[in-house]
């Protein structure tokens, strides 16, 4: 007689079981998926309107090159200087120059004049003379 109460036990857990994941699955399929229309707006700093390259347009473009340091350590100090005003920059490693091995640069520029403004506004903020390199494709 015990070994029946178990098996109903058992078995009503089961129900109980199968009837939640029913009901689980019937509540999610039936969400709303307003979210799915949410638009984020692109914010307008100069940062941010660096250009897209596509190579049926051109097969240059420009990048802005704020320094170049001997040693990775002093690079990143740059890096972090930069990324606290949200310039996403990064290091291109150079051996031809062991004196400037580590060059720090920032974006992908399909005209010159961008990246020019692009560059004074790193000027004005952080001091840094950059320069812009032309990069053929």
């Amino acid at each position: 007689m015990r070994m029946q109460q178990k098996r109903l036990t058992f078995s009503s857990m089961i129900r109980y079981i199968t009837l939640f994941l029913i009901i689980a699955t019937c509540y999610g399929q039936e969400s709303n998926n307003s979210w799915l229309d949410i638009v984020l707006e692109k914010s307008e700093t100069p940062q941010n309107k660096e250009a897209s390259i596509n190579p049926e347009d051109d097969t240059t473009y420009f990048t802005i090159q704020v320094g170049a340091r001997s040693t990775f350590p002093e690079a990143m100090k740059v890096i972090e200087e930069l990324n606290k005003l949200d310039f996403d920059a990064f290091i291109q490693k150079n051996d031809s120059n062991p004196k400037a091995r580590y060059r720090i640069r920032y974006g992908n520029f399909s005209s010159k004049e961008d990246a020019n403004k692009v560059s004074e506004i790193i000027k004005e903020k952080l001091g840094y003379e950059c320069w812009i390199d032309r990069i053929e494709l």
